[in-house]
């Protein structure tokens, strides 16, 4: 009896309610900024750690130059270059990825429907793009010292047939630090010693063609692309990309 007022006397318990389900709306630039401008701004930002790289090795390279060699020279250098093309390649395919995942956002927002989303989807591929030329012009400094190894190569500087007009000048030891040098804004050193010295006539080029950062390297299109030129763009556009995702992620 007394288990049984027990049981009369404890009210039951709730019965279990079920799970509440949230519907929420995410905004399609709020929904962009996650899915394609995080992944691709990491992206870009590698990219960007790989150009400074580049630099940061030719610099420390270039300090232990006038110590060494021809033959010690050419050995660091060649390595040197290499390796940088192994970052170019890692950087281009880097750049095919981003691409791919701000294609598929375009196909899920398109442009005309989105605006707001189509103006984050430019601002990012305007610094894929200029990333792309500053390593197309990084892949044809070291492309082109790799490909025209040799004495007269390494100590004219200039191709005797100079009628592809990517190539038209053969990165010497010199042109080859100071391309890269020019790619970062730094001015040109002076020309190291070889046993070998270029012809004044040479020589007074390559020293004109450095004062000026005029490389001759020609993108995809049949562009010239100037050293200085090209920094100053990707430096511009990155700022660019970042303003307008800030404006944007206000409302999310």
């Amino acid at each position: 009896m007394l288990a049984l007022l027990i049981a009369l006397a404890t009210p039951s318990p709730a019965p279990t309610q079920p799970p509440e389900i949230l519907h929420v709306v995410v905004s399609p630039v709020c929904a962009t900024i996650r899915q394609t401008v995080v992944p691709v701004g990491q992206a870009e930002r590698h990219n960007d750690s790989s150009f400074v790289d580049a630099y940061t090795q030719i610099a420390d390279v270039s300090k232990d130059l006038i110590n060494l060699d021809d033959n010690g020279r050419v050995t660091k250098l060649t390595y040197l270059a290499h390796q940088t093309q192994a970052d170019v390649g890692t950087v281009f395919s880097s750049i095919e990825h981003a691409q791919k995942l701000i294609d598929a956002s375009r196909r899920r927002y398109p442009d005309k429907a989105y605006p707001q989303v189509a103006r984050l989807r430019d601002r990012l591929e305007d610094v894929l793009e200029w990333q792309r030329k500053y390593n197309s012009m990084l892949d044809t400094i070291t492309g082109s010292y790799l490909d025209n190894q040799g004495p007269a190569a390494l100590h004219g500087g200039f191709e005797a047939n100079s009628d592809n007009v990517y190539r038209q000048d053969v990165m010497s030891e010199e042109n080859y630090i100071n391309g890269i040098r020019a790619l970062f804004g730094q001015s040109p050193l002076d020309l190291l010693p070889h046993g070998d010295q270029p012809s004044d006539e040479d020589e007074q080029r390559i020293q004109n063609e450095q004062a000026a950062a005029a490389l001759s390297i020609r993108d995809k299109d049949g562009t010239v692309l100037n050293p200085v030129g090209v920094r100053v763009a990707l430096h511009n556009a990155e700022g660019s990309l970042v303003q307008t995702v800030i404006t944007a992620a206000h409302g999310c």
